[in-house]
């Protein structure tokens, strides 16, 4: 009985998972808080092109199309004006919270951020790298918008990837 007790009070004390605090405040943080971190694999999911690149954001080295796409979606979550938590999710392993946002111009994205406030993936409209933010993103044959997924995975050894500690 008292190693149930126990191990029921590690639990209860157990840091959160995902981040906490002000969304709109938690999302406009995260894209220094990503940039900051050192390098970091990019994995694009686009209507024309899978890309995947290692990637510092900080210094810009990497393959150019690669930090194209990182910068864009960084970029535009920096721009947040409204952000709703839309519940956990886990991203290539790692526990994160979903945010609906609104940016500034008045689009709309989908961002993850892990539990030390980096972006983990970013979903946005498809749209050209000169387009203005506000423009109208192209479609898919169903008529809904075609959509870019931007991922950042972090090293594995990294404290939001490793596991709990036990009691």
């Amino acid at each position: 009985m008292i190693v149930l007790a126990g191990a029921l009070g590690g639990c209860a004390s157990d840091q959160p998972r995902v981040p906490t605090g002000d969304p709109l405040s938690v999302v406009k943080a995260a894209p220094e808080q990503t940039t900051s971190a050192g390098p970091v694999t990019v994995v694009v999911s686009a209507p024309d092109e899978d890309l995947e690149g290692r990637v510092d954001l900080a210094t810009g080295e990497g393959p150019l199309e690669v930090r194209r796409h990182a910068d864009i979606a960084l970029e535009r979550v920096g721009r947040a004006a409204k952000a709703v938590p839309y519940g956990g999710q886990q991203v290539r392993g790692a526990s994160t919270m979903r945010y609906e946002v609104t940016t500034a111009e008045g689009s709309r994205i989908d961002v993850w951020i892990d539990v030390e406030g980096r972006v983990r993936r970013v979903e946005l409209p498809d749209a050209p790298a000169d387009a203005p933010p506000e423009a109208s993103p192209p479609t898919q044959p169903n008529g809904l918008p075609a959509l870019v997924t931007v991922d950042f995975v972090f090293p594995a050894a990294d404290p939001a990837e490793s596991p709990r500690p036990g009691p």
